[in-house]
């Protein structure tokens, strides 16, 4: 029976600066800074224990197309240490790390198989001399491939196996650039085995037979990249798929909720806030962790008070040492005073006509327009998404709630 292991990968990201977080204790900062590196460590560790073929990294390998010398170096010795125990690894270049780029070169080594232009190309894997799969793929040779690429993705009949790599955005995902956009029902048509996804960092199945998968990157990289990253280990036989999820990210992000509807005075919130982390720390590895205080209580009105969430993060990590470190990133509060909506409708036609605007509220693009107009709000601001918005109108809106209810008293 025919039979092959393979690891997909994607979105490393190596040598990311981190940028936003260079406030961080130094020591701190230099474990974050070395996570992308750590994590593929572990990936290439996975490869090797679990004897795979090859390895498939579907595009960004590098955070950047100026890619440094230490992250091209770092990398090469992990490509070594497949060639070690006879693993190929099969690379695409993405949008963040494409071929048009300027920076000095590093040779791989010759198990490495790099897609070198934009037309989909097709390499073998051969294994005891016979072809064992077909691997497609295409790198990008400069930022944007704008075009749906599926077209090229043709099958050739002389490999029990065929897999796709692929380095874009499916069609309708609002949350990443639009690159190399396609249908999912374009790739199922393709009649392959398999198909290794990225681009998108949030790990996602987006159909199982076959296999089209987002693994996500491999390393979170700022708030909006929770939960565990890693990578897919994957084997292909005669009778279908299989596939299996490795953690291996050395820092993890995480949101939380504590509730303080019960929370009578700030040591109790302390305590409590401290032994809620305590439940959340990992072995062997660290959380950043954004905390959102919900409820109603007496405290509501103190969380409110500038300068106290400041004031609370530092004091949350005033002791953030070791592997299993937690490191609070920010507090936020959806808390709120005891209002009674219907009460106020009913004292003031303003009040009333000002409530209903605010629950059927829907023109974000034309408030958000003047902002939009500023190069440094495009340049430094994602799109935001629905959730996103609707956390905008919910402060919005307690906070203009809280104001009436306190004018009123």
């Amino acid at each position: 029976m025919n039979t092959t292991t393979f690891l997909h990968i994607a979105d490393l990201h190596l040598d990311s600066p981190f940028s936003g977080l260079a406030n961080l204790p130094t020591e701190l900062f230099r474990r974050v800074q070395e996570s992308t590196f750590t994590s593929l460590t572990r990936l290439i560790n996975i490869a090797i224990e679990k004897k795979v073929d090859f390895v498939v990294i579907a595009g960004d390998l590098f955070d950047g197309e100026d890619r440094s010398l230490r992250a091209q170096s770092r990398f090469r010795k992990e490509m070594e240490r497949l060639q070690e125990h006879n693993i190929e690894a099969f690379i695409t270049h993405g949008n963040h790390d494409h071929l048009g780029g300027n920076w000095p070169h590093f040779e791989w080594p010759r198990n490495v198989h790099v897609f070198q232009n934009e037309n989909v190309e097709v390499k073998s894997f051969i294994k005891n001399g016979e072809t064992l799969a077909n691997i497609y793929g295409f790198s990008y040779t400069k930022r944007a491939v704008l075009e749906n690429k599926t077209s090229s993705y043709e099958k050739r009949e002389d490999a029990p196996f065929h897999i796709g790599i692929l380095h874009g955005s499916r069609e309708g995902e609002s949350a990443h650039s639009r690159y190399a956009p396609f249908l999912l029902s374009d790739l199922q048509k393709k009649r392959f085995d398999y198909w290794a996804l990225g681009h998108i960092h949030n790990r996602e199945i987006l159909s199982e037979d076959p296999p089209i998968i987002y693994p996500g990157n491999i390393q979170g990289r700022h708030k909006k990249e929770t939960g565990e990253k890693g990578g897919y280990l994957v084997n292909l036989s005669n009778t279908g798929a299989e596939y299996l999820f490795f953690p291996t990210s050395d820092i993890t992000w995480e949101n939380t909720t504590i509730d303080i509807s019960e929370v009578a005075s700030f040591d109790q919130l302390v305590d409590q806030t401290f032994a809620h982390i305590d439940t959340l720390r990992k072995e062997n590895q660290g959380l950043f962790l954004t905390i959102e205080y919900t409820g109603t209580g007496p405290l509501h009105d103190h969380l409110q008070e500038r300068g106290m969430q400041e004031d609370l993060v530092s004091l949350l990590n005033e002791d953030i040492a070791g592997k299993n470190v937690v490191y609070v990133v920010e507090i936020k509060h959806h808390t709120h005073v005891e209002i009674d909506r219907e009460k106020l409708r009913q004292d003031s036609h303003f009040i009333g006509d000002l409530l209903e605007n605010m629950e059927t509220y829907q023109d974000f693009n034309q408030a958000l327009l003047p902002l939009r107009n500023h190069q440094s709000f495009r340049r430094h601001i994602d799109t935001f998404t629905s959730e996103e918005l609707q956390e905008i109108l919910q402060d919005a809106e307690n906070l203009i709630l809280r104001e009436l209810y306190h004018s009123r008293r």
